[in-house]
């Protein structure tokens, strides 16, 4: 069965403690679509997929403001701005289930570049604050100074 599953080029995993695979919406498939969302879950997905984390870790791009809630709900929601055409915000902290709670809104907009390089900050952020079974929500709840670090650096990011 594995190597049949490796001759089709798909893999395991997506369970467990890592970080799961990325989501979206149709995107520029949609009337409302306003950038190939599939193209970019698909590179942030061969970049952070499988990550090990104190938990899962879920990250969901979206393109249009009908699916603002979905982003609200992801550990990491990637929606365009819709002040700065071309790039994107994002939403940190967003659960559902027994106790759901809306992501917060980080109002930076960011380019592509910078964008990876949040995400690569936020998971280093929950790999090395987090511990079995917290969520990113509750490292980051739960010592407040995470929210301002990771803020500072998206901030220089889009400085430089």
């Amino acid at each position: 069965m594995l190597a049949e599953i490796k001759a089709h080029n798909l893999r395991l995993g997506g369970t467990g403690t890592t970080v799961r695979a990325i989501v979206s919406c149709k995107g520029a498939t949609c009337t409302k679509g306003l950038y190939d969302v599939h193209a970019l879950a698909t590179e942030l997905d061969d970049l952070f997929y499988g990550q090990i984390v104190p938990k899962k870790l879920k990250i969901g791009v979206f393109g249009c403001i009908n699916s603002l809630g979905k982003a609200k709900s992801q550990d990491i929601g990637i929606m365009p701005s819709f002040k700065n055409p071309h790039k994107f915000e994002i939403y940190i902290g967003g659960l559902l289930g027994n106790n759901p709670v809306y992501g917060q809104h980080i109002d930076i907009a960011l380019n592509k570049e910078q964008l990876i390089c949040a995400i690569k900050f936020i998971i280093e952020i929950y790999q090395k604050n987090g511990k079995y079974p917290q969520r990113l929500r509750k490292v980051l709840d739960t010592n407040p100074n995470l929210w301002q670090e990771i803020t500072d650096y998206l901030t220089k990011l889009v400085q430089k």
